[in-house]
């Protein structure tokens, strides 16, 4: 899920895909991850599991693993992603998976590049875990909403600042806290560009995107002590992760949160009449 368009700065994941996927999708918190927010998706994204068959692009989808998903419900898949090393397993991953030739496409594409060479626009996008490992994201979310037909679905997961402020300051890092030193070395699998979600709020709404709803993707989990985690099963941290997941201060503190915003369609200027 991670990924982002070729400018300087941005992380791309050759050479890192094994350690990454080792590291996130091969832990407790990869499962909670996806597990909450697939629950958020089928439950804001009604469209999903109702109606016809739609055109999704999943842009930077990484190892696939959501694009799988939305393929198994009978909708058609670009799975774009510019990490050659992301996109063979992708590949991999998906030809587990029981579905039908064609349901998914895979394209070694950033956002950039796709808005440059490709004028196809798509019923839902799917846009998770990027923005954060890029040097100018509310640029490339602009591109991103470019893909949108007009009333189409934006699925937008980020990486929120607020949490990493709440760690560190719990942990004692305040000098980290005060200098606002939040970005990832390079090499690492720390996101270059924890974002405030006011400002991402506030990019949407400027777009003409309404905000249809957010959740917290774990909320709880990166603040426990590792003991507290150690005395629940991943089940019982799940179901209160998806109990409290769309209630504030909650939301608020979470790792990652999850937006579902619609691309309104303008209306026609009224006349004035003769």
């Amino acid at each position: 899920m991670l990924s982002g368009e070729k400018l300087v700065g941005d992380r791309i994941f050759d050479g890192l895909a094994e350690r990454f996927l080792k590291n996130v999708y091969g832990t407790e918190k990869g499962d909670i991850r996806l597990s909450i927010l697939w629950e958020d998706m089928l439950s804001q994204i009604p469209s999903l599991t109702q109606g016809s068959a739609l055109s999704v692009l999943d842009i930077g989808g990484g190892a696939g693993q959501v694009a799988a998903r939305i393929a198994n419900l009978g909708h058609q898949v670009v799975l774009a992603e510019p990490s050659k090393d992301m996109l063979e397993h992708a590949a991999r991953l998906i030809a587990t998976q029981d579905l039908g030739a064609g349901s998914i496409v895979f394209e070694n594409h950033s956002i950039q590049s796709m808005v440059e060479t490709d004028d196809r626009q798509f019923d839902l996008v799917v846009f998770h875990a990027v923005l954060e490992w890029l040097e100018d994201p509310f640029a490339c979310l602009n591109l991103v909403l470019t893909k949108l037909k007009p009333g189409g679905v934006l699925s937008l997961m980020f990486y929120n600042k607020h949490s990493i402020i709440f760690k560190n300051i719990t942990k004692g890092n305040f000098f980290m806290v005060l200098k606002e030193q939040f970005r990832g070395h390079s090499g690492g699998l720390t996101p270059i560009n924890p974002l405030d979600p006011e400002a991402v709020y506030c990019a949407l709404e400027q777009q003409n995107m309404h905000i249809q709803g957010k959740a917290g993707i774990r909320c709880f989990y990166d603040h426990m002590r590792k003991d507290a985690r150690e005395k629940r099963t991943l089940e019982q941290i799940i179901a209160m992760e998806q109990r409290f997941c769309r209630q504030q201060p909650y939301l608020g503190l979470a790792r990652y949160i999850h937006v579902v915003a619609v691309k309104q369609v303008n209306e026609m200027p009224q006349g004035t009449g003769v």
